[in-house]
């Protein structure tokens, strides 16, 4: 059960680091009149990723900063799948790789959460404030 509660919990994640994407495609053109967003992207300059340790997990750090203080932050392995999963991946979480995790911000704007990753992976990462989620800022493992 904690399993299955685990996987809704970063589909709905998941669902929330797609939907701004979705949104600018329909409806906005080409997006030229869409509203700038009020939530800004994570600050990449502020963030680091360590290469990946013997068991293939990357520590992201923001610095004080990066995102908005106490802001959720959700970070995704872009490279191995990121958000989008297969449907039985939901129930067999043990047999894939964790290529999304979601941390608070301390009241500075800092935040470290662990991702298993590859060298030369892109890592998505973007912040939630009141619902709103921001741009997703891109950096690579090394």
């Amino acid at each position: 059960m904690k399993k299955i509660l685990r996987a809704l919990f970063l589909l709905a994640s998941g669902f929330l680091f797609l939907i701004p994407a979705f949104s600018s495609v329909g409806g906005c053109g080409s997006g030229v009149n869409a509203p700038p967003a009020s939530i800004p992207a994570p600050v990449s300059s502020l963030i680091t990723v360590s290469p990946p340790n013997q068991d293939g997990i990357v520590l992201v750090s923001g610095a004080p900063g990066a995102v908005l203080p106490n802001a959720s932050v959700i970070a995704a392995n872009l490279t191995q799948g990121g958000f989008v999963q297969r449907l039985e991946e939901l129930f067999l979480r043990s047999a894939h790789a964790q290529v999304q995790a979601a941390v608070t911000a301390d009241d500075q704007g800092a935040f470290d959460l662990e991702l298993e990753a590859s060298e030369g992976d892109e890592i998505g990462i973007r912040q939630i404030v009141d619902s709103e989620p921001s741009d997703v800022t891109i950096v690579n493992v090394p």
